[in-house]
């Protein structure tokens, strides 16, 4: 197993994998997770570095609030996003932000949180989430 990934859009060679689940996550036109846990994603079972807690994935948003995030919590997973480009409104519990490239964004635990696309262009955002009390492999 390679610890060294290049985050890269797929080419020919690798193809795009969609976690996102499409009620949570509207308009959504490219999701590649790197790296996740074992106990949540399997053994490389989407093609990301198998982790005990780690998660990261690269989510693209269509633009013109087509795409967008209902309002949700996670109860075991701790939650960052860093935009890479484009502007989001982002709510997390009672703030409100609009913001864009270079913007990190921290999404604790029970508190709802949501986004959508304000922006004309694709909205391109690192997700980055740490689960708690993970469950090693095969456990």
């Amino acid at each position: 197993m390679s610890l060294i990934r290049r985050l890269n859009r797929p080419s020919e060679e690798t193809e795009a994998t969609t976690t996102q689940s499409a009620g949570v996550h509207q308009g959504v036109t490219f999701s590649q997770l790197y790296m996740g846990s074992v106990a949540r994603y399997g053994e490389g079972k989407h093609g990301q570095v198998a982790t005990r807690s780690l998660a990261i994935a690269r989510d693209e948003y269509a633009p013109g609030e087509v795409g967008f995030t209902v309002p949700h919590s996670h109860t075991d997973m701790e939650q960052a996003y860093y935009i890479v480009s484009g502007e989001a409104l982002v709510k997390v519990g009672d703030e409100e932000a609009r913001v864009g490239a270079g913007t990190a964004v921290y999404l604790p635990l029970h508190v709802e949180h949501s986004f959508k696309n304000v922006g004309t262009d694709t909205l391109k955002i690192l997700v980055i989430g740490a689960e708690l009390n993970p469950q090693p492999a095969g456990a």
